[in-house]
């Protein structure tokens, strides 16, 4: 099972994928141009995660007072630093 790719193929059956690079945005963006709806959702989403991001920032002294930062059991502000990177590297 290790050596089976995710897609369930076994080598044998191999099939060839075109890698995608950054210089293929270009590209990307020629296909679903004419796509109004889907270019609407990727614009309303990203609205939205900067409406949400600029929100947060400013909230995070507050919750850096209530979760005890610079205390010694001060582990709830690391904990929430920690969720604010992964979902900045999911967003990302």
């Amino acid at each position: 099972m290790i050596r089976t790719p995710f897609t369930g193929h076994v080598r044998s059956g191999h099939v060839h994928r075109e890698r995608i690079s950054i210089l293929d945005i270009p590209r990307v963006l020629r296909t679903v141009g004419g796509d109004r709806v889907l270019v609407g959702m990727v614009a309303l989403a990203g609205l939205i995660a900067v409406c949400v991001g600029a929100s947060l920032q400013v909230a995070m002294p507050n919750f850096a007072q209530n979760l005890g930062a610079g205390d010694e059991a001060g582990i709830g502000y690391g904990a929430l630093l920690i969720a604010l990177q992964a979902r900045r590297a999911v967003s990302a």
